[in-house]
C-alpha cells in the first residue's frame, strides 16, 4: 500500500530558484549516442551535486535535461548562496562544452524532495524567462531584481550582471 501524499506547508516558500537547460539535447538524442548523452548529463547531475553540497540552504533537483538549483527562502545570505552556485554551475557546464540556459527568480515555490514535487510562481517565471533567451548563460528575472532592490542590492550594483 503506498503511502498518500498531502500538502506539507514546511515546503512552500517565497525563494530563490534557478531554472536551467541543457540545449542541444534534441539533436544529441537523434545521432543514437547514448554514451554520450549519459556522459553530458552525468558531468551535469554532478557538477549539481558538487555545487550545492557545499552550501547547507542550496538544494537541486533536475529531469531530463532540466535543472533546479533552490534555497531554502529569499533572504539576501540564500542569495548570495544562489548567486554562486548558479554562476558557477552554468561557467562548469560552459567550459565542459555543455551549452546552458536558464534564469533565477524569486517567489513562491513548492518544494517536496521527498515526493518530488516541484512548483509555483518563482519556477513558472523562471522556466518562461529560461526559455525565451536565445543566448548561452542565465538572467535574474524581474522579480529577482524587485527583491534584491527590497533587500538593498541592487542588481545595476552587480557586477555579475548587466
Amino acid at each position: 500500500m503506498s503511502e498518500e501524499i498531502h500538502f506539507d506547508e514546511t515546503c512552500h516558500h517565497a525563494r530563490w530558484l534557478g531554472y536551467f537547460d541543457l540545449l542541444g539535447t534534441r539533436q544529441l538524442i537523434n545521432t543514437g549516442n547514448y554514451i554520450e548523452i549519459f556522459c553530458v548529463y552525468a558531468k551535469a547531475v554532478e557538477e549539481a551535486k558538487r555545487r550545492t553540497e557545499k552550501w547547507a540552504k542550496i538544494r537541486h533537483t533536475c529531469f531530463s535535461d532540466t535543472f533546479l538549483i533552490y534555497s531554502e527562502n529569499d533572504s539576501a545570505s540564500d542569495f548570495a548562496a544562489m548567486d554562486m552556485v548558479a554562476r558557477w554551475f552554468v561557467h562548469f557546464l560552459i567550459m565542459a562544452r555543455i551549452p546552458v540556459r536558464g534564469a533565477v527568480a524569486c517567489g513562491d515555490f513548492y518544494a517536496d524532495s521527498e515526493h518530488s514535487l516541484y512548483f509555483g510562481r518563482a519556477l513558472v517565471e523562471a522556466y518562461e524567462y529560461g526559455e525565451s533567451q536565445d543566448r548561452l548563460g542565465y538572467l535574474l528575472c524581474p522579480s529577482a531584481v524587485a527583491w534584491l532592490d527590497t533587500l538593498d542590492l541592487s542588481a545595476d550594483t552587480r557586477l555579475n550582471y548587466a
